[in-house]
């Protein structure tokens, strides 16, 4: 799971696969730490 930036760069993108993304409106990658997300599998 990566953020990359979408075509707007105030937001972004994070694929977690190829069917699943989330679009972070308003949040710039560089703004994002590890400690902002819990991810259960």
């Amino acid at each position: 799971m990566w953020p990359r930036p979408p075509t707007n760069s105030a937001d972004t993108l994070i694929t977690i696969d190829p069917a699943d993304t989330i679009l972070l409106k308003g949040v710039v990658a560089s703004a994002l730490h590890a400690s902002d997300f819990i991810v259960h599998s």
